[in-house]
C-alpha cells in the first residue's frame, strides 16, 4: 500500500492587498459619514418639530372657556398666571400634564443643556424644558 502525499496550497492576502482593502474600506466609510450625519440631524429636527406640535396641541386642549392658556389664568381658577409672571415656567406645563402625556416631549433632542424629567411632580423644574412659552400668547378664533 502506497501512502500518497497530499499538499494543500493556501492562498493568503499579501500585505499590499490587505493594505489596499483597508484603505478602500476607510474611503467608503469617510464618503458615507456626511450622509449619516445629515440623516441624523434630519431625524433630530423632525423629532423636535413633532415635540413642538404635541406641545401646541396640549395648549389648545387645555384652554379654558374664555380661550385662555394656563399662563393667563389665575391660580384660583386652576391656572398658573402668578408663577408665569415671576419667570417660573415649569408650572405651566404641570398644569397641562393631563394633556402632555410625557415630560419627554418638552425637551428638544438637539438640546444637550437640558435633561428629560421622569415625571411632572418630583423631577420637574425649569431646567427640564427646552421650549419657550410666550406669556401673552392667545388663541385667535376665525
Amino acid at each position: 500500500m502506497e501512502i500518497q502525499k497530499i499538499t494543500l496550497k493556501c492562498r493568503a492576502f499579501t500585505l499590499l492587498e490587505l493594505a489596499l482593502i483597508v484603505i478602500a474600506i476607510v474611503l467608503l466609510a469617510v464618503s458615507f459619514f456626511p450622509v449619516v450625519i445629515k440623516e441624523r440631524q434630519k431625524r433630530i429636527n423632525t423629532e423636535c418639530i413633532n415635540n413642538l406640535k404635541q406641545t401646541t396641541l396640549a395648549f389648545k386642549i387645555w384652554c379654558d372657556n374664555d380661550n385662555k392658556y394656563p399662563q393667563k389664568v389665575p391660580i384660583k381658577y386652576h391656572g398658573v398666571m402668578e408663577f408665569a409672571e415671576n419667570g417660573i415656567a415649569f408650572p405651566i406645563f404641570q398644569a397641562m400634564s393631563n394633556e402632555v402625556y410625557t415630560p419627554k416631549i418638552l425637551i428638544c433632542p438637539a438640546d444637550t443643556n437640558h435633561f428629560i424629567a421622569t415625571n411632572f411632580t418630583t423631577d420637574f423644574d425649569n431646567s427640564k424644558i427646552s421650549y419657550f412659552v410666550g406669556l401673552d400668547a392667545t388663541i385667535i378664533l376665525p
